[in-house]
């Protein structure tokens, strides 16, 4: 049996701690995950934030920028391939290929927010 320090034993509300011995397996379970839980609670128990947090999030910000970018590229490609005209130069100043408009579409919504 598990057993818990003083401090929260005596927070700990004891009957749905004896509650356990007449229950199912399933029911067993369910109470002791719940006395872990407000047991965790009590005592404060939460993960630090880790050292590498910060760069993690900036990556992810920038990678969700550069997405948004390329779905908007796309959307104006899309338009443009509806209307037949040409697509244009990318970045590096050459000439964007013709996709087919089936293709245009799947990339699209491939990066179109849910």
């Amino acid at each position: 049996a598990h057993r818990f320090p003083p401090k929260t034993q005596s927070l700990l509300p004891s009957p749905s701690l004896r509650s356990i011995d007449g229950g199912t397996l399933l029911e067993k379970i369910a109470v002791y995950q719940r006395a872990n839980k407000e047991v965790a609670i009590i005592c404060n128990h939460q993960r630090s934030v880790s050292k590498s947090h910060d760069s993690q999030m900036t990556r992810l910000n920038e990678k969700i920028d550069e997405l948004k970018a390329q779905r908007d590229e796309l959307k104006v490609d899309l338009s443009k391939v509806k209307k037949g005209r040409p697509l244009g130069n990318d970045k590096d100043g050459k000439p964007k290929r013709n996709l087919a408009l089936k293709r245009l579409k799947r990339r699209y919504l491939r990066l179109k927010p849910r």
